[in-house]
């Protein structure tokens, strides 16, 4: 007697369920990257609003924005000066408003901010410069991984433009609203604020990709010798006009003229204020700002809001700039000065 075969697949029909669902989750996943990345552009692009809103806030209190690092205390005389460090960032100064009341008024600003120890709540005993603030922090940027990987700092991927290089840019056209000791108010914003770039993204990590170019860059992993991050809530002294005016490094150490390593080990980063340079373009070099959306960056403006700026728009190399003139840098160069006078085009 013969039992009758139970219908079921074949191998070759097993194989082609299996290549249909292969074809499937291959057309799908491109898909839903693109809605995680959306969602996490939207959320970045958020942070920075906030951030506007909280600069403004800052404005309306005290008839300025902050300045982007509050370096030092002088000890000695006017004639003499002996220099004290503070090293207090931006950051530092807008947390009430971005609902870090808390936080803020721990802070001690006639102390150091490096080393400075926390004294209430469930961040008593911690240092202030290893507080991690969700608030600048990009979603598409996975970070040092902790503050204990990054050599005890947390990081942010919010920066302010300082200006075009290393030098004392602050009322020369190739200044940017947050220069060294710079204290800008909205009047010194002859440009427009709706033409200036207040802040924009860096990454965790920092970008390298050849000399004063927009695009190319390439995330930087490979170690000490090329590996920069900023610092949320100190900011480093490195080169140009902080260090030729005797300004100390956080830990009170004279500037050494490269930005601050204090020894780290290799396999961490450098340690940068929370600035960039306009100079080393977006996504170009590591001074710049960088992004780790795909094809740019999201940059807050002077009026509050926030454009996602290319890695292909125009630019002209250094040499054309001839400094102290700010003509010549195309549209990036244009929209990083705040008193530059140039006509900025479409971007």
């Amino acid at each position: 007697m013969h039992r009758p075969r139970r219908p079921g697949f074949t191998l070759i029909e097993l194989l082609v369920v299996i290549a249909i669902i292969a074809i499937l989750i291959a057309l799908l996943l491109p898909a839903v990257q693109q809605a995680r990345e959306a969602a996490r552009r939207t959320q970045c692009r958020n942070h920075l609003k906030q951030i506007g809103l909280a600069l403004h806030n800052y404005n309306e209190t005290f008839n300025s924005f902050p300045t982007a690092v509050m370096y030092a205390y002088n000890a000695g005389a006017a004639a003499s000066p002996s220099w004290r460090p503070r090293n207090h960032t931006w950051i530092a100064a807008i947390l009430p408003y971005v609902d870090q009341g808390p936080l803020y008024n721990q802070i001690s600003f006639s102390l150091p901010a490096y080393g400075q120890i926390l004294q209430q709540g469930a961040v008593s005993g911690q240092q202030l410069q290893s507080q991690l603030l969700a608030e600048f922090l990009c979603p598409s940027d996975p970070g040092s991984g902790s503050p204990a990987a990054s050599n005890g700092f947390a990081w942010t991927d919010y920066v302010v433009n300082e200006g075009y290089d290393w030098l004392d840019r602050r009322y020369a056209p190739l200044g940017g609203p947050f220069g060294v000791d710079y204290y800008c108010r909205i009047g010194d914003v002859v440009d427009g604020t709706s033409n200036t770039i207040f802040a924009g993204e860096a990454t965790s990590m920092g970008f390298t990709g050849g000399f004063q170019r927009m695009g190319g860059g390439h995330r930087i992993t490979d170690g000490i010798a090329a590996t920069v991050m900023r610092a949320s809530l100190v900011g480093t002294v490195t080169s140009g006009a902080p260090q030729s005016w005797g300004y100390p490094e956080p830990d009170g150490t004279p500037a050494s003229g490269n930005w601050w390593s204090q020894s780290f080990a290799p396999t961490n980063p450098r340690v940068f204020r929370p600035t960039y340079h306009y100079s080393g373009c977006l996504n170009g070099e590591w001074q710049g700002p960088n992004s780790l959306h795909t094809g740019g960056g999201h940059f807050l403006m002077g009026d509050g809001s926030v454009k996602f700026l290319t890695s292909n728009m125009q630019y002209v190399v250094e040499s054309t700039l001839s400094p102290p003139n700010s003509r010549g840098g195309g549209v990036w160069g244009a929209l990083n000065t705040h008193a530059g006078g140039e006509p900025v085009g479409d971007f």
